[in-house]
């Protein structure tokens, strides 16, 4: 088991390294520090949101990035974000589920972690989440006691997500000038630059709102035994994964099909647009050299971003899940191995992970349930 987590811990080292050179690599030519109007059209770039100059400096710079995936003008980077965005619900989902959990209380402060996607990006982040998580968290030996999450922080994350995510990047996906301005759009942009705020405020309003209303607190006044109310915790993950895995998985599904569709079914789709929707080019990178272009090197950036970031968080959740199942003295079985592959490909590797940890959680207090039982 130890040399399981060593040499896991090994591999997530050797992560964060690689996704800040291949995602840094890929960010920001000298070229965009100059524009004055926003890429692809005549309309200027907005650089006064906050009348604090380095912050707007920054926002600018960001809006210039954000503008070339949501404007709609390069139809696979929009689509590619869109996939991408899915699976970061789910895999963020998990990750901060793993945060409320009783024996992470006060360890694991997402909103830290969210400020550190922002600097260096969701790949590195994860990686070295997950190799701190495997070196310290006591949910490494899960029992009962250790994984439990109150149902209104499970519920919380459903709602955190919705509202410090996913509306905010629904906003900045409107069409531009048809439903919103371009000015109208620019700010929007720069403030969705602050999603860990707003996921924070999502957070605590939520979890204050849920915990007033929670069946737990009831269940003491009425005389209801300690084990129901793990069962209506549990209620409460089986929800928040079933969101989870539902958005991600839907998410991944309908892009991959419109790719596909475009790629073997042309003919289905405008002839200016289905070349741009191709499999190879819309979601895996592609050699880049400092003189690309900047929106070739902003779908790299998205990738790579993507698809070290994915890996490592469905490489960590599988380790939590191997971890129980060896506290049980089992093995994963071959049957399972084909199922993770087949629901990997089919709904996306956070979807992938965000079924191991509710499999990992449903093993756990069944153990506990039947101990009890004993």
């Amino acid at each position: 088991m130890r040399f399981l987590v060593r040499a896991f811990q090994a591999l997530f080292f050797i992560l964060i390294p690689l996704g800040l050179h291949l995602t840094s690599f890929n960010s920001f030519p000298s070229s965009v520090s100059v524009l004055s109007q926003l890429p692809g059209i005549i309309s200027p770039l907005g650089q006064n949101f906050t009348n604090i100059p380095f912050l707007d400096a920054h926002l600018t710079r960001q809006n210039i990035w954000i503008w070339t995936v949501a404007s709609g003008k390069r139809p696979g980077l929009s689509l590619h974000a869109y996939l991408f965005a899915g699976q970061f619900v789910a895999g963020w989902g998990v990750l901060m589920l793993e945060g409320v959990r009783k024996g992470n209380e006060g360890r694991i402060v997402m909103a830290i972690w969210s400020f550190l996607v922002e600097i260096c990006g969701f790949a590195a982040t994860v990686a070295f989440l997950a190799m701190i998580h495997l070196s310290t968290s006591a949910t490494t030996k899960p029992q009962q006691a250790n994984v439990a999450v109150r149902t209104s922080d499970a519920l919380s994350v459903c709602v955190t997500l919705i509202c410090g995510f996913v509306l905010p990047s629904i906003v900045i996906a409107l069409p531009t000038p048809d439903i919103m301005s371009y000015q109208s759009k620019q700010l929007a942009m720069a403030v969705w630059q602050g999603w860990p705020l707003w996921m924070c405020g999502s957070w605590y309003i939520s979890r204050f709102i849920f915990a007033r209303l929670d069946l737990s607190g009831r269940n003491a006044a009425t005389g209801i035994v300690m084990e129901k109310k793990r069962e209506i915790d549990m209620e409460g993950l089986r929800v928040t994964y079933s969101f989870l895995i539902l958005v991600a998985g839907l998410i991944h599904v309908h892009a991959w099909s419109l790719s596909l569709t475009a790629t073997y079914l042309p003919f289905v789709f405008n002839p200016s647009i289905a070349p741009f929707l191709d499999h190879d080019s819309t979601f895996f990178p592609s050699p880049l050299s400092s003189s690309s272009p900047f929106p070739a090197t902003v779908a790299n950036f998205l990738k790579y971003d993507e698809i070290i970031g994915v890996s490592a968080l469905f490489l960590w959740t599988l380790v939590m899940y191997i971890l129980a199942k060896w506290n049980r003295g089992e093995k994963l079985s071959w049957r399972l191995w084909v199922q993770m592959v087949i629901g990997t490909t089919v709904a996306g590797p956070t979807t992938g992970a965000a079924a191991l940890m509710w499999a990992r959680d449903e093993m756990v207090m069944m153990d506990a349930a039947e101990q009890k039982e004993d």
